[in-house]
């Protein structure tokens, strides 16, 4: 078999066992009506494709945005963090946080914050590199550095539905 066959062979394998996987699951398993899988297929594939980097944006544009997703009726989410050593909490953690609505929102804080908030050995990584690689994440939508040490700014602008923290803040430290 060509290389060529094989793939063509492996393609139309693949379209089968997705439409056999949506058939079983309208089938015996009651979904609320949610376009979120279309809205992501959407967004990830063709021409209209989101490059990483795409999804990193200043405060500014965000907050002009904003006044888009007002007008589609979208909820707007918003977390934060330093990222500084990324783990499977994280992950999860902004997973969860995008259940919450529409368009999650995620920022980072700069090199200086983490410094500021950290210690003199921290970043690990700089700014540039953790905004990136949380972008990366097909679930977040959006990614936006900071240089102060709270997102205040960054949230007064943005003006979030929904604001999400993880386990460890305390409501009063918000």
């Amino acid at each position: 078999m060509t290389r060529c066959n094989f793939i063509r062979n492996y393609v139309r394998n693949l379209h089968f066992f997705e439409n056999l996987a949506k058939f079983i699951a309208k089938k015996f398993f009651k979904f609320p009506e949610s376009n979120y899988i279309d809205e992501l297929k959407g967004k990830y594939s063709g021409s209209e494709r989101m490059t990483v980097a795409q999804k990193i944006k200043t405060r500014d544009t965000l907050a002009q945005m904003r006044t888009d997703w007002d007008f589609e009726d979208r909820n707007v989410v918003f977390t934060n963090g330093c990222f500084d050593i990324l783990h499977r909490g994280h992950v999860e953690y902004l997973q969860e946080a995008k259940r919450f609505g529409d368009i999650l929102i995620v920022g980072v804080n700069s090199d200086d914050s983490v410094t500021r908030l950290k210690g003199p050995a921290r970043p690990l990584m700089p700014a540039d590199d953790r905004a990136f690689i949380i972008a990366s994440l097909f679930f977040v939508d959006y990614v936006s550095v900071f240089d102060e040490d709270t997102p205040y700014e960054l949230i007064r602008s943005v003006q979030p539905d929904l604001l999400v923290k993880g386990g460890d803040y305390d409501i009063n430290d918000i």
